[in-house]
């Protein structure tokens, strides 16, 4: 009995001593998720892969020739690498089967030129993806129709040879399994249609490139939103076009429109995207500006006096240099974006035709490749414009037409040798560093500071010139959006010195003096002191030196026919600075900015007037940067690539 005791009394101690050691034990902390993991974790409603601009050009029959001198004169219109775009594209498809998603949606721009040919092309790969569960959803965008665009041809050594462009009837027949089917609504007769993706999402595919936007249409994609949210289901819309201004800040400040393009006027567009929130449409992916940006588009529409924005999704182009696509998850509070890059092109789809050289750099330096093709490129593609420097130099600053039979012999050769040296050879050939300079160099950037008086240090970077700098910011931050370019980045000091090397350039090639050979009424005085003053505290003053009124002589005042310039003509600085006094407010509204945090007022003057002191750094960093590199330089709504939005605020959350 006694032994049983015991053993009872055992257990009991141990069952004791069991609960107290648990009760001492620390409670374990609720781990609390971050949005970023709340959105990884919510099951996903949609997952789709979104791609736009794949411009493909069918390689074997199309380009054909890929040295053909026509075929290279129009790659340097357009920085695109068509010459291997089929092969982008047959890799992008490899990507998408190997990742498993089954939806893909391409915003237009299938092809370079719209022929037939290529759409077929387009056509079968859309069939292997489909081959493996993926189904497709595509719109036209303004290179893919007949009605768009220039002709088509084939490249061959004998010439190029006419190629028949889609008509709409056709781009819908061969795009009859990817958005042009029986599972589709269109509207009319026009490549737009409407169609479920799952159960809880519509696809609103519209053609804004052959013909304008009218308000029937608007009306048309209302309905089918108002529909679709009315039946619990989230509408998308997929136009070519972009809603949205991608490069806000320089769009604002002129008071232009790029989605303008597309619609009869602006009344129309504000009409649309009204029309587009009242009826519960949120999300829109775009395409055309060759960008990756998602951007915040204001709908006019105000319920509870709180507007309604609209988000526009855009992509780059896949055969332009980053070559990249989207992963989107959509959840019920959260949308997951992912940017992707299509991975190197595969050996076996790369064309025939490519030499060694051309084919080993794309298989084994591929980003670099792509990088450096696109701004040469883009160099090309502007020699015509940067060709047109000495005129316009010659009409501003002189007031002398170069094409004018009177210029007396010589003349026009001695401006065009002056304004190249001194402007052309400056931004595209002078370096940045000293110690890249050669024999050939006079200068560089940073010699011309160091002429006046500059003591500081010029940031690190590998960069080689003015323009590699400008041509690195437009691939970089405008098309791939991979960086952001903000007040203090290494890119934007160079571009700043860069400027006021410019102008201590033009000191150093006696700019005033080689004008007052051609100009009258100049007074030619020493700029040392007033360019080491702007080096020292970034202040240009202008009524030192004669500047300004130098300035005011140029032959763009004294020959302009517009009124308001040709008033100015013959007036000294100090009467143009108290000209503008009264015109402040128009000004300010003008530039989106106030001119006195430039210029301030002359506290010594008689009567109110401009000091003419204008601050030039301040000028560089907080207007053209922050200002006019609103959505160029920088995204004002997103810092990031790969983030999630709150679907309920949008909020954005980087990944």
């Amino acid at each position: 009995m006694r032994k049983r005791i015991l053993i009872l009394g055992l257990i009991l101690v141990v069952i004791i001593s069991a609960v107290a050691f648990s009760g001492c034990k620390p409670e374990e902390e609720e781990v609390e998720l971050t949005t970023v993991q709340l959105a990884a974790a919510e099951q996903a409603e949609l997952d789709i892969v979104y791609a736009t601009d794949i411009h493909v050009m069918e390689a074997d029959t199309e380009i054909n020739d890929y040295q053909h001198p026509e075929f290279v004169a129009r790659e340097f219109d357009c920085q695109k690498m068509n010459f291997i775009s089929e092969a982008i594209f047959e890799t992008f498809c490899d990507d998408v089967i190997a990742s498993g998603k089954k939806i893909v949606l391409i915003g237009g721009d299938l092809t370079e030129r719209g022929t037939e040919l290529s759409h077929q092309r387009v056509a079968e790969s859309l069939d292997r993806m489909k081959e493996h569960g993926i189904q497709t959803y595509v719109v036209p965008g303004n290179h893919d129709l007949y009605t768009t665009g220039a002709k088509a041809y084939r490249y061959t050594s004998e010439g190029p040879v006419l190629i028949p462009k889609a008509t709409e009837e056709k781009f819908a027949e061969i795009y009859a399994d990817y958005g042009y089917g029986p599972n589709s609504i269109r509207y009319e007769d026009t490549l737009s249609y409407v169609t479920n993706i799952n159960s809880k999402y519509v696809l609103i595919g519209v053609d804004n490139v052959s013909r304008l936007v009218d308000r029937s249409l608007v009306e048309w994609i209302a309905e089918q939103a108002e529909s679709a949210f009315f039946a619990g289901k989230t509408p998308i819309l997929m136009m070519h076009k972009p809603l949205g201004e991608r490069f806000t800040g320089l769009y604002e400040t002129l008071g232009v429109s790029v989605s303008g393009q597309f619609t009869v006027s602006k009344g129309t567009l504000a009409y649309m995207k009204k029309s587009l929130a009242e009826a519960g449409l949120t999300y829109i992916l775009t395409g055309h500006v060759h960008s990756n940006d998602v951007m915040l588009v204001p709908s006019g529409h105000k319920p509870g006096g709180v507007e309604k924005n609209l988000v526009d999704i855009m992509g780059n182009c896949t055969s332009f240099y980053d070559s990249t696509y989207r992963e989107i998850r959509f959840t019920q509070n959260y949308v997951d974006l992912t940017l992707k890059h299509i991975s190197v092109p595969k050996e076996e789809h790369l064309p025939s035709y490519l030499e060694a050289e051309d084919k080993n750099q794309i298989l084994n330096n591929w980003r670099e490749f792509s990088l450096e093709f696109g701004k040469r490129d883009f160099i090309e593609n502007l020699d015509s414009t940067l060709q047109e420097i000495p005129a316009i130099f010659a009409e501003f600053a002189l007031g002398i037409d170069l094409n004018s039979p009177e210029i007396p012999a010589g003349t026009a050769e001695t401006i065009i040798s002056y304004s190249q040296e001194v402007l052309l050879d400056y931004v595209l050939e002078v370096p940045i560093y000293e110690e890249d300079m050669t024999e050939e160099d006079s200068t560089s950037v940073e010699t011309l500071a160091k002429a006046y008086g500059f003591s500081g240090s010029f940031p690190d970077t590998d960069y080689k010139n003015i323009f590699d700098i400008v041509t690195e910011i437009i691939f970089k931050a405008v098309c791939a959006g991979e960086a952001e370019y903000r007040q203090g980045a290494p890119e934007l000091e160079l571009i700043k010195y860069g400027l006021y090397g410019l102008i201590a350039n033009l000191a150093e090639h006696d700019f005033f003096a080689f004008v007052s050979q051609y100009v009258e009424g100049l007074e030619v005085e020493d700029t040392q002191d007033v360019i080491t003053a702007m080096y020292s505290t970034g202040v240009l003053d202008l009524m030192d030196a004669n500047i300004l009124d130098n300035i005011l002589s140029l032959g763009l005042l004294s020959a302009s026919d517009n009124p308001i310039l040709s008033a100015l003509s013959g007036k000294s600085a100090s009467e143009i600075l108290s000209i503008l006094i009264p015109f402040l407010p128009s000004i300010n509204a003008l530039l989106k900015a106030d001119l006195l945090d430039f210029m301030p007022l002359d506290p010594l003057a008689a009567e109110e007037a401009l000091s003419g002191e204008l601050n030039f750094g301040a000028l560089i960093e907080n207007y053209f940067y922050t200002v006019i590199g609103k959505g160029i330089l920088f995204d004002p709504y997103t810092q990031t690539q790969d983030f999630v939005i709150s679907r309920s605020d949008f909020t954005v959350y980087p990944k």
